[in-house]
């Protein structure tokens, strides 16, 4: 079942919205525990960033690993995000892991 509690809504959104302009974000995901309301207190909040460019880059990843960190300091849920570049999205396929995707699909909840 896919359920968003008002606090992993607020944590997320705050990640998000920290997020620059020149990052495109085409879409947010949340998946896993607290997607499917399985969560502790302790969960982090898994979120998959789709994204135009390719974001896996190290500088990317760090950046955003701040961001969450900073949302983190400020509702007390630590985001995770999983950047996913749009083509390998739309191309599951071709992605490493494919499955890994599918769940996201499977049980995410878009933002």
């Amino acid at each position: 079942m896919k359920f968003l509690d008002p606090d992993t809504e607020s944590a997320v959104r705050d990640f998000l919205a920290r997020i620059p302009a020149d990052i495109r974000v085409d879409r947010a995901i949340l998946f896993g525990s607290r997607a499917r309301g399985e969560h502790g207190p302790d969960s982090d909040a898994d979120v998959a960033l789709i994204l135009h460019e390719r974001g896996n880059d190290g500088e990317t990843l760090m950046m955003l690993a701040g961001l969450a960190y900073y949302a983190y300091l400020d509702t007390g849920i630590m985001v995770q995000p999983v950047p996913i570049a749009i083509e390998d999205w739309r191309n599951p396929g071709e992605f490493p892991r494919p499955g890994f995707l599918r769940t996201i699909e499977r049980e995410g909840i878009v933002l």
